[in-house]
């Protein structure tokens, strides 16, 4: 009897001991409970949070009057002493910028010197518009003017002004007819534009709308029609703004 127990013993020992030897499994992880094959899924790459929105508008880049686009009008940059003495307007940059606006009237008036004294016709913007009209309107494409009109808003302390004054003056030597309203209080000559001037009237400005200096009105009394122009604009610019009136 002990010997059968004996051997019975042996047996049950040796079906536990393979059990004992490693951990217990109470479900088959390899079963498929539902009768289909369940693979294991690739993570999911997570979208960046904002990814589908519009960027946020870059205010820093146009708050740096380091970055040039502090300055920008448009499609106009204004040339780089103007910027350089707007942004470190030392005594030096001061002194430079005012001679360098008196070079620019310097050269200017030379040419207009050399223009009456090679092209006798041209004597001033009032003289001989007919002429004027006829050949270089053709060249600078001003026949689109026939028929209006145009009011020039300045402030003789804005660089932007100065800096049209040479398109002003082509255009009124042209035949185009152009006014020059001044905003600004002082009095006396403005060098480098030369055409006549008239003060801006009580509330013309309010009631123009005119809020960036300068301002070039292109106005077609016919039909009725008025094109804003604002900013440095050169000719080409300004014919293409006229254009688009028809």
């Amino acid at each position: 009897m002990k010997i059968a127990f004996s051997i019975f013993s042996l047996l049950l020992l040796a079906l536990i001991e393979p059990c004992l030897a490693e951990e217990f499994q109470f479900f088959d992880k390899g079963i498929d409970y539902w009768g289909e094959e369940n693979p294991k899924e690739a993570p999911r790459k997570r979208e960046a949070v904002g990814s589908s929105r519009k960027k946020s508008f870059d205010w820093d880049k146009y708050m740096d009057p380091e970055n040039d686009e502090f300055f920008k009008e448009g499609n106009y940059t204004p040339p780089a002493p103007f910027m350089e003495f707007y942004r470190r307007p030392t005594k030096e940059n001061t002194l430079k910028w005012d001679a360098y606006i008196k070079k620019r009237n310097q050269i200017h008036k030379r040419a207009l010197l050399a223009a009456k004294k090679y092209l006798p016709q041209v004597t001033s913007p009032s003289v001989n518009r007919e002429f004027m009209a006829k050949s270089s309107g053709k060249n600078l494409g001003t026949e689109v003017f026939k028929g209006k009109w145009l009011v020039f808003y300045f402030d003789k302390n804005c660089p932007h002004c100065s800096a049209m004054y040479p398109t002003i003056n082509r255009l009124a030597m042209s035949g185009v007819n152009v006014q020059a309203v001044r905003l600004d209080p002082g009095k006396g000559i403005i060098e480098g534009l030369n055409i006549p001037w008239q003060k801006v009237k009580p509330d013309e400005k309010k009631k123009m709308k005119i809020g960036v200096t300068p301002t070039l009105l292109v106005i077609d009394d016919a039909n009725r029609k008025v094109t804003r122009i604002e900013g440095n604009r050169n000719i080409q610019e300004i014919i293409n703004a006229t254009q688009a009136m028809m």
